[in-house]
């Protein structure tokens, strides 16, 4: 008995380990279903980009990420087990059903808007089968080579940007408050222009889903975008509030003075 423990110990162990080696990433876990009846056209820009090797970056609730070698982009493949019943689901099976349903809504769904109305520097976006794609090559946290078929992968080639927060701080070093409240007129515009398209955001979290590109602002992660009625004020306002509420926190704490900036810039924002 105690060396069957002592083995069951150990197996747990080694793959504990071995899940913190490489950041819980394996290529099972993105052979995802491709949904769209075909993939878009290959242009020779992203044919060209997807030649490259690409090394492990970070991964998100929903995605593993790798990065080219030339720093400009990122891949985003979609962690499947995230969209899989856990093996507790047995305790409220009908919740986490409807968790997953939702996940798997927006993982259908959300990028394809991003990239149809927003544009969000997508490059390419590859949900259903295609014929064209080059071998993919990434390498694992642990610097293992993998080829990749990407013709039967879903995945997402996206610009790579800098993190959000971090870019305005190095805004506010150069060019102090005024620089910021450029910037945060250009994140009232995006968040504007989203709003104007019927299009809401289940995810508020500003410091990790949006970032700079090329030196203007993008919404780095749209995961969980949905088309809603936004027209109503009460709506509207619940919208605003939810898109600005951790940005507000983060600037009160900061830089109070752009704080009262974002309050006041977006107050009116659906008076009829």
């Amino acid at each position: 008995m105690k060396r069957w423990i002592l083995s069951l110990f150990l197996t747990a162990t080694l793959i504990w380990a071995a899940c913190i080696r490489t950041d819980g990433f394996s290529p099972s876990l993105i052979q995802g279903p491709l949904g769209r009846a075909t993939a878009p056209p290959l242009s020779s820009e992203v044919g060209e980009i997807l030649v490259q090797p690409f090394h492990y970056l970070t991964k998100g609730r929903q995605c593993f990420v790798f990065e080219s070698a030339d720093g400009k982009y990122v891949l985003k493949f979609f962690n499947q087990k995230y969209l899989e019943m856990p093996w507790y689901s047995f305790l409220s099976r009908e919740k986490e059903k409807a968790k997953r349903a939702l996940r798997r809504h927006f993982y259908e769904n959300s990028y394809e808007i991003a990239h149809r109305e927003l544009g969000e520097e997508i490059l390419y976006l590859h949900l259903g089968p295609s014929e064209s794609l080059p071998t993919g090559t990434i390498l694992d946290k642990t610097g293992r080579r993998w080829a990749l078929d990407l013709n039967r992968l879903p995945f997402v080639l996206q610009k790579k940007g800098i993190p959000f927060y971090s870019g305005l701080e190095a805004i506010y070093q150069k060019e102090g408050l005024q620089g910021l409240y450029r910037e945060i007129d250009a994140f009232i515009d995006a968040i504007s222009r989203r709003i104007s398209k019927s299009i809401a955001d289940a995810d508020r979290d500003v410091e990790h889903n949006w970032g700079y590109v090329e030196g203007h602002i993008f919404h780095l992660d749209p995961g969980r975008l949905y088309y809603d009625d936004l027209a109503e004020s009460a709506r509207c306002k619940e919208e605003w509030e939810r898109a600005t509420h951790d940005f507000h926190k983060w600037l009160t704490e900061y830089y109070p003075e752009a704080a009262q900036y974002l309050e006041y810039m977006v107050k009116h924002r659906c008076t009829p």
